[in-house]
């Protein structure tokens, strides 16, 4: 009687192993990825604790980037022409207009310096 229970015991983890692996995808993969209605190449993400991803973005004048938060920890961006987001909490975003040529250096209010991006906006 105890080695059926074991069996049974045995059989019921192995199958629910094998249908947390069918359901599939780590978070990491899911997190990657822009939100939905973004343009790919206009996102920033904020991920592994005080990194942009990618820390220089090439857009062209009148395209607007959205800076999304993937990280665990809250994160203001602000921009050192001025203007800046509201307190970016895991998942929030937050989006601006470049509408004129140049660079826009940015950082996160909350971590400084060592957390630091650029916008490059260039006529195509």
């Amino acid at each position: 009687m105890r080695v059926r229970t074991t069996i049974r015991t045995v059989r019921s983890s192995l199958l629910g192993l094998g249908l947390l692996a069918a359901a599939g995808g780590s978070a990491a993969s899911e997190t990657a990825a822009p939100a939905e209605g973004v343009p790919e190449g206009a996102v920033v993400q904020i991920v592994d604790f005080m990194r942009f991803e990618p820390v220089t973005l090439t857009v062209e004048p009148g395209t607007t980037v959205t800076w999304i938060n993937n990280d665990g920890s809250n994160h203001i961006i602000q921009l050192r022409q001025g203007g800046k987001s509201p307190r970016l909490r895991h998942g929030a975003n937050w989006s601006r207009s470049f509408d004129t040529p140049g660079e826009y250096p940015y950082i996160c209010a909350i971590h400084g310096e060592r957390m630091s991006g650029t916008i490059i906006v260039q006529a195509p």
